[in-house]
């Protein structure tokens, strides 16, 4: 089996080091931690070509539209929103479905693919 590249997108040394130890138990996980204040980000999550993104939605350093911008980034890869505050965990991925016509559209819309 393929292992499963994750990148914790995070300012917080306690929190990578928890998540870390978490998926160090499991196999076929690669674990990296990029700083959500590096200013070369984007340029380090690129290369480390993620499976899944785990952020911290809480974070106001990671800024309104982190999830929008991971997404369009890295069409491929889960983002994973940790809420603390609500003890929650929201997973976002992009599904493109390429159709051309009206009932493309319409499939889109009643939620089939």
């Amino acid at each position: 089996m393929q292992n499963r590249r994750v990148v914790l997108l995070s300012n917080h040394s306690l929190l990578s080091a928890s998540i870390q130890s978490l998926l160090q138990s499991e196999a076929n996980f690669q674990f990296y931690t990029v700083a959500a204040d590096e200013p070369k980000m984007s340029t380090k999550l690129k290369k480390k070509n993620p499976h899944a993104i785990i952020i911290d939605s809480g974070d106001a350093s990671l800024g309104e539209d982190i999830i929008t911008r991971l997404l369009g980034q890295h069409p491929r890869a889960k983002v994973i929103a940790l809420n603390f505050d609500q003890r929650g965990i929201n997973v976002y991925g992009v599904n493109r479905v390429v159709k051309s016509d009206i009932n493309g559209l319409m499939d889109a819309l009643r939620g089939r693919r």
